[in-house]
């Protein structure tokens, strides 16, 4: 694997170029927006690196048939537009890890979609687009950017959701917040849209997962486990407890909306792959953030390196 962190239009160029890109074919590249005074010097940037990668890269088999695109540095290096070039060459496009905390800004049609959860080959009909069983998925979040998308006539996709993935309840919601006020002074700086509380439940096994919600039993089950444990945790921090019934009922009809896309990605992934299928992984936010590389505690609760 070649790592080198491009800061300017001659270090891209010459990366392109270079020895090490042609031999190893598989490149992390970070370029920092930041340093530009505003948003038309920025573009101006990215449209230079999208020239050369058209010029280098026509189709995905000139570098690898899997290709991982991810930050160096703590996210916003701008890999959304990468991701977004590279896309339109891959037959499917995989979010692995992070939840709806990020994503990217992509432009299609002259429009510009702002995509938290779902992978940035939505806008082609030919691409699968998974979202794998690293992430941790917010069904009501994800279904409303479904809707928001098929509002603006983006209605003509494929997508695979994995049965596996954890899923983000509200209570992870309410001690998200509550855990990072506890912090005082030291607070992360959390979103606290619950993805740390889902991943914590993911490593604790009393996580739920997508899958679960499309087997009503199964998930009546792990739904009282979970606040048999949860509620103790917000009674002891002064918060509303959750009750099973109503959230049983809103979850189980968010499986239904969302059980045509809910499947095995890792059998599919495995055969495209098998098949030399094209296939882009998108990391949502950067090496710095990934909390077995990054600048920890100052991380996010995935690891984007994975």
């Amino acid at each position: 694997m070649y790592l080198k962190i491009c800061h300017s239009h001659a270090e891209i160029k010459n990366l392109f170029f270079s020895e090490a890109y042609v031999k190893n074919k598989f490149v992390l590249m970070s370029f920092c927006q930041k340093k530009y005074n505003n948003n038309e010097q920025s573009e101006s940037f990215i449209s230079h690196i999208s020239c050369l990668a058209s010029k280098h890269l026509k189709n995905m088999s000139e570098i690898n048939n899997t290709l991982v695109v991810v930050g160096v540095q703590w996210g916003d290096e701008g890999k959304g537009k990468m991701t977004d070039y590279l896309g339109q060459k891959a037959d499917v496009v995989v979010r692995y890890q992070g939840g709806n905390n990020a994503g990217h800004t992509i432009t299609f049609g002259g429009n510009k979609y702002a995509l938290q959860s779902i992978p940035s080959g939505v806008f082609n009909p030919h691409i699968k687009n998974v979202m794998a069983n690293g992430m941790v998925i917010n069904p009501k979040a994800a279904i409303a950017e479904l809707e928001g998308l098929k509002q603006r006539g983006i209605t003509d996709f494929q997508l695979f959701i994995s049965d596996r993935a954890a899923v983000i309840m509200p209570y992870h919601i309410a001690l998200d917040g509550a855990y990072e006020a506890l912090k005082g002074g030291k607070q992360i700086g959390t979103t606290k849209k619950g993805i740390g509380p889902a991943y914590c439940d993911k490593y604790s096994r009393v996580g739920i997962r997508i899958g679960d919600l499309i087997d009503p039993e199964y998930f009546a089950e792990r739904l009282r486990d979970a606040l048999t444990q949860k509620n103790v945790e917000l009674r002891a921090l002064g918060l509303e407890e959750f009750d099973f019934d109503t959230l049983y009922k809103e979850f189980l009809a968010y499986g239904e909306i969302l059980r045509p896309y809910i499947c095995d990605t890792s059998i599919l992934l495995n055969k495209e792959i098998e098949e030399g299928k094209k296939v882009l992984f998108e990391g949502a936010q950067g090496v710095m953030l990934c909390i077995e590389n990054g600048t920890y505690p100052f991380v996010t609760s995935s690891s984007p390196t994975a």
